[in-house]
């Protein structure tokens, strides 16, 4: 109540604000076993991926307002680890299409090694038939971060 609840301009990343600022006024986190969160998981295809990681466009505002968090939070410059090798990817991808196709394609190699190696979206063969879908997804992650950076006035891709 002090803190005066969820913040409603955030459509993600609600919770974490909440707790940071209660945080600032001197709460402390505690450890409960035997709580119980009830979140909504759904295996989905690959547009409710899409869906989903377009949803976290709100991230850059915990970062704006909590930037002390920045590090905890964040990559330096990325949310996750894969968004650096996914801009690369797509950038050689557009270097293909301008005729140098040698050097595009050695511009997926660090998207490819982090989907393969990594962090794998499974740990079976069917990680090469994912890799479409990782990066599509990874792209609308990054188009999600780049949206809320504009939005919110603070640079997370």
């Amino acid at each position: 109540e002090a803190v005066g609840g969820f913040d409603e301009a955030f459509t993600t990343g609600e919770d974490t604000d909440l707790g940071l600022r209660v945080a600032r006024l001197g709460g402390e986190v505690a450890f409960v076993p035997d709580a119980l969160v009830h979140h909504r998981v759904s295996t989905t295809d690959l547009p409710g991926a899409v869906r989903g990681a377009l949803r976290w466009a709100d991230l850059p505002l915990v970062i704006r307002r909590h930037p002390g968090m920045r590090q905890a939070l964040v990559h330096r410059l990325f949310w996750k680890r894969a968004h650096a090798p996914v801009l690369l990817a797509l950038t050689g991808a557009l270097v293909a299409l301008a005729g140098r196709p040698a050097l595009g394609g050695a511009l997926a190699v660090p998207s490819l090694h982090h989907r393969m190696r990594i962090a794998p979206l499974v740990r079976s063969r069917r990680r090469v038939v994912l890799l479409p879908a990782a990066l599509v997804v990874d792209l609308a992650e990054v188009a999600a971060m780049a949206t809320g950076s504009i939005r919110h006035r603070v640079l997370v891709l």
